[in-house]
Order: structure tokens, then C-alpha cells, then sequence
């Protein structure tokens, strides 16, 4: 069983179970995120999956977190430990260790937001993670040569078809 979420001209599916991203085309990774966090709150709330009633589903809270030179570790209020390489937050692994350790819980332990560093991450995405990716800037995006723009005018032109403009960005597990 999948799912598949559209928006404008993004796009992506999830394998219901287990979780797991299929593909995507367009959305960001805090987008994915939120797609997968409201996912997991649907199978939670509605499907049982044929699951034994006498097992309770606890909801994935932070209570705190810790910023290493090499990874984020979250301690979630059921006990559980979760940890993440650092480099799957690039705002976090450019950041000073006191930036790092300037963190809020948000929404009732939920996610973690750094305000110096407009950084959020969901419990549920740090459980079943996606990295964040860095955003391409202006001077990557400009081919530097003539040349370069018309390799990059070739390739868009051999595959212009239905989903050419939304195949910006594909990102699969």
C-alpha cells in the first residue's frame, strides 16, 4: 500500500509499511518531513494495521536534545534515543557550538527549533529521517559558459515531456 502526495507541480510516494519514502520530485526536505509526519499521525489515529488492541501506540515526542561535532541526538519521552548524523542538517553543522545548543521544544515535543538558525526538525522525521538538503545557489544554477548552457539546453530538450518540470529534484530511500 502507498501513497502518493501532489502539489502544484511536486510529487511524491510513501510505502504505508513499512514508512519509507519511494520517490520524490520537487518537495523539500522539511516538506517530506511534514508529508511523512502527517502520515504517520493517519496510521496512527486510523489504520491498525492488524495490530493487537492490547498494543498501545505512543506518540514520537522530543524532551531534549544534544548537538555533537558529529551528530544530533534526541531523547524522546517514552526513553528511546534517536540519533542522526550532523551533516543531515547542513544549518546545524555550520553552526557554532553555541548556536547548537540554543534549542526550544516545539509543539508539545513534536519537533526542535534553533531560532538563531531558523532550523526545525520533527521527532517523527528525526525517527524516520530524511536529510535535510542544502539549497542550490543563484551562481550553481547559471551555467558558467556558453558551452555549459548548451549541454544544459540539449538535456532539458531530450527530455521535455509531462514530468520534466517537476523532476527538479528525486530523493529516495
Amino acid at each position: 500500500m502507498h501513497i502518493h502526495v501532489q502539489q502544484e507541480k511536486m510529487t511524491c510516494k510513501f510505502w504505508i509499511n513499512p514508512l519509507a519514502l519511494a520517490k520524490n520530485y520537487g518537495f523539500s526536505a522539511k516538506e517530506l518531513n511534514t508529508i511523512r509526519a502527517i502520515i504517520i499521525k493517519i496510521r496512527i489515529e486510523y489504520w491498525s494495521d492488524g495490530m493487537n488492541s492490547a498494543v498501545q501506540i505512543q506518540e514520537v515526542k522530543i524532551k531534549h536534545v544534544t548537538v555533537t561535532k558529529n551528530s544530533i541526538t534526541a531523547q524522546l519521552i517514552d526513553g528511546r534515543t534517536i540519533s542522526v548524523p550532523l551533516v543531515w542538517s547542513w544549518r546545524l553543522s555550520e553552526a557554532t557550538p553555541k548556536q547548537r545548543a540554543n534549542w526550544q521544544i516545539i509543539g508539545d515535543g513534536h519537533g526542535v527549533h534553533w531560532p538563531e538558525l531558523d532550523e526545525d526538525i520533527s521527532a517523527a522525521g528525526t525517527l524516520f529521517g530524511i536529510p535535510a538538503l542544502r539549497p542550490q545557489t543563484l551562481s550553481k544554477l547559471t551555467p558558467k559558459s556558453e558551452k555549459e548552457a548548451k549541454a544544459n539546453n540539449a538535456i532539458h530538450t531530450a527530455f521535455r515531456g509531462p514530468e520534466s518540470a517537476a523532476v527538479s529534484r528525486e530523493t529516495s530511500l
